[in-house]
């Protein structure tokens, strides 16, 4: 009998439970079958148990982490050398649209990152694993299975395994796209609030109107866009100023130009011509005059009724 496991206790240590292996063999007389006796050898194993129940209740323990990240929806995953997945928990699966077989399949899971931050993701990563760095609020993109962009935010620790010289890296992942969002629209909304606010004290500033449209210009070319044109008047056929600005000096110099060879308010049927007529506000592409391939028009109102147009030239619209 070999490894037959004996649990008890003895008379020097009474109430501790202890634990031994027993082997068993028959001993026989030199040239004879017969046996004569038998050899037990036996071996305490009381610390090895209490260490493998240790491991268990730790494996246990990181099980229900690992489940409950799950069930918060926080991804977690465990990175090799280069970047290989050897572990992805169902959360990230479902935030990746990859099942872990798919994802150990891969070169590298941070291929996943969008690829004008993915070097960056790259170096972040070892340079935790190089120096044994926790890396903590660090936001990236990733593009997922169906190509939709997330934004999430991560947090590595490095795991030293056995043999020391490997070594991985345990990656939380949160997805923080709605949140990002909302933190945009708020950045937005405080800075549409601010300039309508510098706006207001420019027109309280001077009762030159001529210069109150400049300095308007001025701020939406500032904070804004490419370019700025505004026209004042009380309809299409009586334009009584124009005010043209662009935060290039050169391009700035070419609108006043063109606006002097060719004015608006002689183009007939020209997108700020139609709203100053009809009050409403649109987005155009290629407006003559702007210099630019996208548009925002908006009429000037005041007590009731349309007094001007402001366009604003955008060279991309985000």
């Amino acid at each position: 009998l070999s490894e037959v496991e004996v649990s008890g206790e003895t008379p020097a240590r009474p109430g501790v439970p202890r634990h031994w292996l027993s082997s068993y063999w028959p001993v026989r007389r030199a040239g004879s079958s017969d046996v004569i006796g038998v050899g037990i050898v036996v071996m305490e194993v009381t610390e090895r148990r209490a260490a493998e129940r240790a491991l268990r209740e730790q494996t246990d323990r990181y099980e229900s982490l690992l489940e409950a990240l799950s069930e918060v929806g926080e991804g977690m995953i465990v990175l090799e050398q280069q970047g290989h997945c050897s572990y992805a928990n169902p959360a990230f699966e479902q935030l990746c649209g990859y099942t872990f077989p798919e994802l150990a399949a891969m070169d590298s899971v941070l291929d996943l990152v969008v690829e004008d931050e993915r070097e960056e993701a790259r170096r972040r990563a070892w340079l935790r694993v190089e120096r044994g760095l926790v890396e903590r609020g660090y936001r990236l993109a990733m593009r997922r299975r169906d190509g939709e962009r997330v934004e999430l935010e991560v947090a590595g620790v490095p795991l030293e395994l056995d043999p020391p010289s490997r070594t991985q890296l345990v990656v939380v992942v949160r997805d923080v796209t709605a949140r990002m969002k909302a933190e945009r629209e708020r950045e937005r909304a405080l800075a549409r609030s601010a300039l309508l606010a510098e706006a207001s004290e420019l027109f309280d500033q001077s009762l030159d109107e001529e210069r109150t449209m400049r300095s308007v210009a001025r701020l939406c070319v500032r904070e804004l866009a490419a370019t700025c044109v505004i026209l004042i008047g009380d309809s299409p056929a009586h334009v009584r100023r124009v005010s043209a600005v662009a935060h290039d000096p050169s391009r700035e110099r070419a609108l006043l130009a063109e606006l002097l060879r060719d004015p608006l308010e002689e183009r007939a049927g020209h997108p700020m011509l139609a709203v100053m007529r009809d009050g409403g506000s649109v987005v155009a592409s290629d407006v003559p005059g702007l210099r630019t391939p996208h548009a925002v028009i908006v009429p000037l109102r005041a007590r009731g009724r349309v007094h001007g147009v402001l366009a604003a030239g955008f060279d991309r619209l985000d």
